[in-house]
């Protein structure tokens, strides 16, 4: 019964605050309802703007917002451990930087992000998010999941929470440019859409379909191998990530060819 206990509750601090994911969660929830509807609000204002664009400008707006800050809180709470996530990303044996212990901020940093993704799967399951389309639905569920049992793995076993840090940045510093693309876009601002968008675009390649398998993942299985860990559950989760990563660079990769051909047409 013991075992079952710590799988579920976790230890150390994990196992008297796990109800501050729910409250995380809870705030987040209205955090966005209040943000979306000031933006709404100003979208609707914009003249030539589809009737279905303010509710998906909002939604592109929060999530740019919130990644903003979370990546933000990210390095901060690393550069102030003393560890320098820049180089760790060339360096993914840097055995000495493995944690082995609790460190608060990086605590906070998980509860601030699995309630982000407990709040976003409030939303898709309550069919308020207007930003997803129903053929996204499934795969964002999916990854929402990953992301929650990855960063719940983390706070049980510290010593993998360097590097899904890390990977959390290389993720979300270009889902920050392609949430402001977007709301560009929905906005009517075509020209700072494309500017985003030409940055986004080799940002993903880079972080999410190079970066991040060749250190995250790499990493994952070949130096934090530790035993009495699920290192190699992780890294399967990583490795559904870069699979979906690499789902999503054929979109992107898609749109960059449709207006590369619709241009030539134009000519």
């Amino acid at each position: 019964m013991g075992n079952v206990i710590d799988i579920i509750f976790g230890q150390g601090s994990l196992r008297t605050t796990w109800y501050l994911a729910f409250v995380s969660a809870i705030i987040q929830i209205f955090a966005r309802m209040g943000i979306t509807s000031l933006v709404k609000s100003y979208v609707s204002k914009i003249p030539g703007v589809s009737p279905s664009h303010p509710s998906k400008a909002a939604d592109c707006f929060y999530y740019a917002f919130f990644y903003s800050i979370s990546v933000g809180f990210n390095l901060f709470a690393q550069f102030k451990k003393g560890i320098n996530p820049f180089y760790w990303m060339i360096h993914p044996d840097m055995h000495k930087n493995i944690i082995t212990e609790e460190y608060s901020l990086f605590v906070v940093f998980i509860y601030l992000f699995i309630g982000h993704y407990m709040a976003c799967t409030y939303f898709i399951f309550t069919k308020a998010d207007a930003h997803l389309k129903r053929s996204d639905t499934q795969m964002m569920i999916l990854h929402h999941f990953f992301t929650f049992i990855i960063f719940y793995t983390c706070t049980r076993w510290p010593c993998f929470l360097f590097g899904v840090t890390n990977g959390q940045v290389l993720f979300d510093t270009s889902d920050v440019f392609m949430e402001t693309c977007k709301f560009f876009r929905y906005t009517k601002h075509i020209t700072l859409c494309n500017i985003f968008f030409l940055i986004m675009a080799p940002m993903f390649f880079i972080g999410r379909c190079v970066i991040f398998p060749i250190t995250s993942i790499r990493a994952t299985f070949l130096y934090y191998n530790i035993k009495g860990t699920p290192y190699f559950f992780l890294g399967l989760l990583e490795v559904g990530f870069f699979i979906m990563n690499l789902i999503w660079m054929k979109m992107i990769l898609g749109m960059i060819s449709k207006v590369f051909w619709m241009a030539v047409y134009d000519k």
